[in-house]
């Protein structure tokens, strides 16, 4: 049996931003721009080598014009409510 990486909460972030990211069309340099951070932070969050800060997750959040707890939030979640 292959050792699996627990999935973690940073993981699942990174997830979500490419999920909301991609269903809006949007490239990660385009969100970097609506968001005012650096082109290379939505990438680096989506592919979890770097932990946003609440700063950024708020900065994300406006760039996609989106309250900041869809990002923490997985599709099933979101079908529930």
């Amino acid at each position: 049996m292959p050792d699996q990486q627990p999935i973690t909460d940073q993981a699942t972030f990174g997830a979500n931003l490419r999920r909301l990211r991609l269903s809006q069309n949007l490239t990660q340099e385009f969100l970097s721009h609506r968001a005012g951070v650096h082109w290379t932070l939505p990438g680096q969050v989506e592919r979890g080598e770097r932990n946003p800060t609440l700063k950024t997750i708020l900065l994300l959040a406006t760039g996609l014009n989106l309250p900041p707890a869809t990002l923490f939030t997985t599709p099933t979640e979101e079908q529930d409510q």
